[in-house]
């Protein structure tokens, strides 16, 4: 795990808030739209807040918020298809029924190129203020 961005380090979380205001606007349309990346990180974002909160004895921050975010990172994951195979690392009994795990660390992975669409996104950026 990344400790950048562990369920408690602020900093790498802050550097990708800073990314969750990337909004564009294309040659082709008067619309404006922001990269599913950031919105997904933005709730995995809330999520973790929410984490914290509740290991403080806090209620969630925004439960809808957090049901919102739950359903579409869900969807994303969905949508993402990977099918990277990870092998099985674990297994444990409950109930009589066997259970595998799988931790995925260290499998390598094909990733897009999401410096990229950060170069394109400032090149086309729509400024909200």
């Amino acid at each position: 795990m990344d400790d950048e961005y562990s369920l408690f380090s602020q900093s790498g979380w802050d550097h990708l808030e800073s990314a969750h205001e990337a909004f564009v606007k294309t040659n082709t349309s008067t619309q404006i739209y922001q990269a599913s990346l950031y919105h997904q990180h933005r709730c995995l974002d809330t999520l973790r807040m929410s984490l914290i909160n509740a290991s403080e004895g806090c209620s969630p921050l925004n439960r809808g918020m957090v049901e919102v975010c739950l359903d579409y990172l869900r969807q994303s994951i969905h949508c993402g298809a990977d099918i990277t195979l990870e092998p099985g690392t674990s297994v444990t009994e409950v109930n009589g029924k066997k259970i595998v795990g799988a931790s995925g660390v260290g499998v390598p992975r094909v990733c897009k190129d999401w410096e990229q669409l950060w170069r394109w996104i400032r090149s086309h950026a729509y400024d909200i203020i």
